[in-house]
């Protein structure tokens, strides 16, 4: 699988949905700018539904599911149990409580997908990994 493909982290959707956001219009050009295929991996979309729901509400949460309705993701990534025993394993030894699962999941995938995340810690993790 090539690595043209992209594989936004929640912080992106987050950015993206809230205006106030301090990252809102850098996650905007991105989005606008991509020429790859967006794909959207279940953890992700699931973390980022929780995010919206919990810091800007119901309101955010149906513009989000809206904004995957109309086919802005291109494509959904569901989790895949053949996927959870590596990721699991990655988790339990680089995580080193500065990566969230979820991110951890982005890391995994990193070397079949290009992971778009403003995460400092995520961005640094996928570089060292993918040299």
């Amino acid at each position: 699988m090539a690595r043209h493909m992209i594989l936004p982290d929640t912080n992106v959707f987050v950015a993206l949905l809230s205006k106030d956001d301090s990252l809102h219009e850098r996650a905007r050009q991105a989005i606008i700018e991509l020429q790859e295929p967006i794909y959207l991996h279940e953890y992700v979309y699931t973390e980022t539904l929780t995010v919206l729901a919990t810091k800007y509400g119901m309101l955010a949460v149906e513009k989000f599911v809206s904004f995957v309705a109309q086919g802005q993701v291109v494509h959904f990534l569901p989790s895949d149990t053949s996927h959870l025993s590596p990721i699991t394993s990655l988790f339990r030894t680089h995580s080193l409580g500065k990566l969230s699962f979820v991110d951890i999941t982005l890391l995994y995938f990193a070397h079949s997908y290009a992971v778009l995340t403003f995460d400092k810690e995520l961005a640094r993790a996928i570089k060292r990994q993918t040299k």
